[in-house]
């Protein structure tokens, strides 16, 4: 009978809390909040959602990190508050819910001010920076009509709404300049090389899309946010036919790095007969290309892919897999198609000269490099702390600011590394 109660308790337990991080789901603490209502005072409420297209383009382990981060930053925040409640909506939802008692209106109103101060703080900072996470704030109203359930539930799901109709605008804007970025074709584009630091040459020179409108700050944002949209086929022809008009006009000695996402490739790289548009205009042959491939999108036809991708490497092109350690599958991917290169998420380059855990990743991804013949890069070295312990573990070819920067010229690689 004993056991039977706890194999109850236990399954209760995990539909009311979340143990990936550690947090009660707000029907956990209708009891409390109840209390705060039943002694007069008022409850204001702080929605705090990460949204599940999040999930959608990077995948379930990169949203459970995020979430898991987005806990620790309210965590932080509501301690400092001894009457502050920090819930979820439901358990693995990104939906974090504060609720926060209070006597006078001026009170919720410094707190919401102390919040956004302390949230925005993390938002603003390039490692957390993206569009996909929203708050807003909301008070449950004292009506003696209403359950205090309905009350509370009412409440937060009126919060959750003007989330997302902000959203929808957002959404709606993103979608129209993206258009008028395409119609006006306000795409730059810019080399970065790929550096031997033991030899002190260029491996291969990267050919980078930055947007010209500050609407998209950066091409992560161009490219990720806008990866779902129905122009987004076009935004990567654009950026395919600049990156081919740039590399005519300029040295022919190098190799050079080409970006598309693993939608683009599957469906419109030979099809479309680019591979044949690249050799014809640029006069280079398909050996001084690689294939640099981002997984935007989860592969649904893994198959499908991979004879792609021995096509690619029949024509006689090299083949990357970018951002590893990031996105969906990329470890799994590199197991399928066996690529020429494998370049090494930027995130986890970052500060990997005092994080010991980014060491011992580094080092196992190049042991299973050099065992598979495969060419490792590191991206995103900024200084020389991480070139250095990047040298240390053994990462023969880099790229980074520290290096290089990007520039609109080859002359500079060219003069540096004659």
């Amino acid at each position: 009978m004993q056991d039977s109660y706890y194999y109850k308790y236990l399954k209760y337990r995990s539909i009311l809390h979340d143990s990936e991080v550690d947090l009660k789901t707000y029907n956990f603490q209708i009891e409390n909040i109840r209390t705060f209502i039943e002694r007069g005072e008022q409850v204001g409420i702080i929605v705090v959602d990460l949204d599940t297209r999040y999930e959608e383009l990077n995948g379930w382990e990169l949203y459970d990190s995020k979430r898991y981060t987005i806990a620790l930053i309210l965590e932080k925040f509501t301690a400092k508050y001894k009457k502050s409640i920090l819930t979820l909506l439901n358990v693995r939802s990104g939906t974090f819910i504060i609720f926060f008692p209070f006597n006078l209106n001026k009170d919720f109103e410094k707190f919401i001010v102390k919040f956004n101060k302390h949230f925005s703080e993390y938002l603003d900072k390039d490692i957390f920076n993206n569009q996909y996470i929203n708050f807003s704030d909301g008070i449950i109203p004292l009506n003696k009509n209403l359950r205090i359930e309905r009350l509370i539930n009412c409440s937060i799901f009126e919060v959750l709404s003007r989330i997302e109709l902000k959203r929808e605008k957002a959404v709606i804007e993103n979608e129209k300049t993206l258009v008028k970025l395409i119609d006006e074709r306000e795409i730059d584009v810019f080399f970065q090389p790929i550096i031997d630091i033991e030899k002190n040459e260029i491996l291969a020179i990267e050919v980078l899309s930055r947007p010209r409108f500050a609407f998209f700050a950066n091409s992560d944002i161009l490219f990720g946010e806008n990866a779902n949209y129905s122009k987004y086929y076009d935004l990567e022809m654009l950026c395919f036919r600049k990156a081919i008009n740039k590399i005519k006009g300029v040295a022919k000695k190098f190799r050079y790095s080409l970006n598309f996402s693993s939608d683009f490739v599957m469906y419109h790289l030979i099809n479309n007969d680019t591979m044949k548009e690249i050799i014809e205009r640029t006069s280079l042959l398909p050996s001084q290309f690689i294939i640099e491939i981002t997984e935007r999108k989860q592969i649904k036809d893994l198959y499908g892919f991979k004879e792609i991708i021995r096509k690619l490497k029949d024509f006689g092109f090299a083949v990357a897999i970018d951002d590893v350690g990031s996105g969906y599958s990329s470890l799994n991917l590199i197991s399928e198609i066996k690529p020429d290169f494998i370049k090494y998420d930027t995130d986890l380059i970052r500060d990997i000269y005092k994080i010991p855990i980014k060491q011992q990743l580094l080092k196992s991804i190049s042991s299973f490099a050099k065992e598979q013949n495969l060419t490792l890069i590191a991206e995103g070295v900024e200084n020389k702390d991480e070139l250095d312990k990047v040298r240390e573990i053994g990462v023969k070819y880099v790229q980074g600011y520290f290096l290089e920067r990007p520039a609109e010229s080859l002359e500079k690689f060219i003069k540096d590394y004659a």
